[in-house]
């Protein structure tokens, strides 16, 4: 127990130090880091949110997901850490921030666009025959467009069950690493 306290405290520093002598590196644009939502259930089901900053071969590095936290990182300031040890995780699932409103903009995008022509058909034909059928259609697809992009923005990009074993942590190591902030830099 008290390694792994002596581990983690020293790998909490040693994320620290690395990432403010990354932050200072020039030409380092912290607005153009892509920023991971996180959540994490743990083998008790607690559920953690968070932004996924680094990880270790036994350890998730994350930090929380509110404005004021993202502000401070974007500022050039890193925020409080908090890190996971990997026997307690359950679960690992992976958003894109911002994805839910990017995928429903593309979705009434589409349903606008089948409704403009759905409109279009309607004055031009009077709605008569196979026009009205694709009318119908337009109008009926519409709003499963929107429906579908916004739950398109639910799914999450990644998930890796871990249920506390080592082997599948250092199995997904490699996909999660992808969506570290610590390896955009």
């Amino acid at each position: 127990m008290k390694l792994n306290l002596l581990f983690l405290f020293l790998f909490v520093a040693v994320v620290q130090a690395s990432a403010q002598a990354v932050e200072l590196q020039p030409g380092a644009n912290l607005r153009d880091i892509k920023l991971y939502q996180t959540t994490v259930r743990t083998m008790t089901g607690e559920k953690i949110d968070g932004i996924l900053y680094a990880m270790t071969d036994s350890t998730l590095v994350l930090f929380a997901n509110n404005q004021a936290t993202i502000r401070q990182f974007r500022a050039g300031q890193l925020p409080e850490l908090s890190v996971l040890n990997m026997n307690d995780v359950k679960r690992i699932s992976i958003r894109r921030k911002g994805h839910f409103l990017r995928q429903t903009a593309i979705g009434v995008g589409f349903g606008a666009a089948f409704l403009g022509i759905g409109t279009l058909l309607i004055d031009s034909k009077a709605g008569i025959g196979p026009v009205a059928f694709g009318v119908f259609i337009g109008y009926l697809f519409a709003p499963a467009m929107v429906l579908g992009g916004m739950g398109q923005g639910l799914i999450p990009q990644h998930t890796e069950r871990i249920l506390g074993r080592s082997t599948r942590f250092h199995n997904a190591y490699n996909h999660l690493n992808y969506y570290t902030i610590v390896r955009q830099f």
